[in-house]
């Protein structure tokens, strides 16, 4: 009853005004709308962060990562970004194992060396902290509420803590690379491989932002240098390895094809001296430091992508540590 009294006190001509101001009002909100959500949709996500209401960007960011990557595109975002601040959110809420995951999660999503790295630095920060405060090791154990401390939370305060933990990792790390590089053996240097992964990861994130996207990143850094010496004697040592099974592998053939006399049936026949038992067990010892040698490259490869020199160079002796596996696999006695 109420709208036929209204539309019977209206005439036909005002129904038309305000039915045309009613839709260029509704057009002009959902444009306004899909403006702010294409042009500052990260910008948005950043400023919820920065306002520490992580419920939010949380939310947000988990329903965004349900996108396709078009739709992300469409928006200005991609999943480095989004991963970010579903990890930065989970921080804030002092989640500390999921921020971890999500952390390495960006990094595998990251764009470029420096993100990969930070985020991987961070995570590697939150591991090595307590509740969201770093203790440097000298002053442990310490309270909670000491001024060692230094909270993980906030840029400035995370980079002091950052500088903090890198320094501290890098003290502990150098006697061990000095063993290392004294080692006659491998296995000293492969189980540095963890440590100097973080090293490098925490010295990158420890300069200060301006200089973390530069063309020169990593140069200078303690940690990268080590890592290349290492590699270095990585690939000299594998190469050595390499040639002298080969060598070895030639020689047990060169016997093996060797002809010696039996009597067989009252004849002397000359026939094949073959490979002897001595001989089987040093080519098994020479397929399994094969195998070994594939494994470390492949560890090597995988863990430091971000070292593509290195990286191609243990790649190439994989491919020589097959074919001296295949050499001697070929010369074992069927």
């Amino acid at each position: 009853m109420l709208t036929r009294f209204l539309l019977k006190g209206w005439p036909m001509w005002s129904l038309r005004i305000v039915g045309i101001a009613l839709t260029v009002l509704l057009v002009a909100t959902s444009t306004g709308t899909a403006f702010a959500k294409g042009i500052s949709a990260l910008q948005n996500l950043n400023q919820l962060l920065d306002h520490h209401h992580d419920h939010q960007a949380l939310q947000k960011a988990s329903t965004l990562l349900n996108l396709n990557r078009q739709a992300l595109r469409k928006q200005g975002l991609n999943r480095y970004n989004l991963l970010r601040v579903r990890a930065e959110s989970l921080l804030g809420l002092k989640l500390f194992s999921p921020a971890i995951r999500a952390y390495l999660a960006a990094a595998n999503a990251a764009h470029n060396t420096s993100e990969g790295r930070v985020a991987r630095a961070t995570a590697d920060l939150i591991a090595h902290s307590v509740a969201g405060y770093y203790v440097p090791p000298s002053r442990r154990p310490a309270s909670l509420y000491s001024a060692a401390r230094i909270a993980i939370f906030g840029a400035a305060s995370r980079l002091r803590a950052m500088r903090a933990f890198s320094q501290d990792q890098w003290k502990t790390l150098q006697p061990r690379i000095a063993a290392a590089q004294k080692a006659s053996g491998l296995d000293t240097t492969i189980r540095l491989f963890a440590a100097l992964r973080i090293a490098v990861d925490v010295q990158t994130a420890a300069q200060p932002a301006t200089t973390q996207h530069g063309a020169a990143i990593g140069q200078n850094m303690p940690a990268v240098a080590a890592l290349d010496a290492i590699s270095q004697r990585l690939v000299s040592r594998i190469q050595t390895a390499c040639r002298a099974m080969q060598a070895n592998i030639n020689t047990i053939n060169r016997l093996a094809n060797s002809k010696i006399t039996r009597i067989i049936n009252r004849r002397r026949v000359m026939v094949r001296l073959g490979v002897t038992p001595v001989q089987a067990d040093q080519l098994h010892n020479i397929i399994q430091t094969c195998r070994d040698i594939q494994a470390l490259a492949s560890r090597f490869t995988r863990m430091f992508p971000d070292f593509p020199k290195e990286c191609d160079l243990l790649k190439q002796l994989n491919d020589s540590a097959l074919q001296v596996r295949r050499s001697a696999q070929s010369n074992l006695p069927r």
